[in-house]
């Protein structure tokens, strides 16, 4: 029985979103991470009574919006970029 090579090799697939998803990774990590940032002192300003409490629950509400508006747009992005690619000889899955 002859062995057919596909048999041989391990075959993985990699999901590609529409957008690079490197770089959506990227962009998401740093506005999650500057929100955080802008919600956390926003926070500390009005314990402080530096800012008014309207003011402080429109900047958290407004990060917070951002925050969910990123990872809903990275789970379309995964979505519609259905393609995938097989990635054995690529070197993104090389085992150390």
């Amino acid at each position: 029985m002859a062995w057919k090579e596909e048999n041989n090799t391990r075959k993985k697939l990699m999901k590609i979103g529409l957008i690079n998803r490197a770089a959506v990774n990227k962009f998401l990590f740093a506005l999650v991470a500057c929100s955080i940032l802008i919600s956390v002192f926003m926070i500390i300003f009005l314990i402080w009574d530096y800012v008014g409490e309207e003011i402080a629950c429109k900047t958290v509400a407004t990060c917070a919006t951002l925050i969910g508006g990123g990872i809903l747009f990275s789970f379309v992005n995964d979505y519609f970029g259905s393609k995938t690619i097989n990635a054995v000889n690529t070197g993104i899955f090389d085992e150390t």
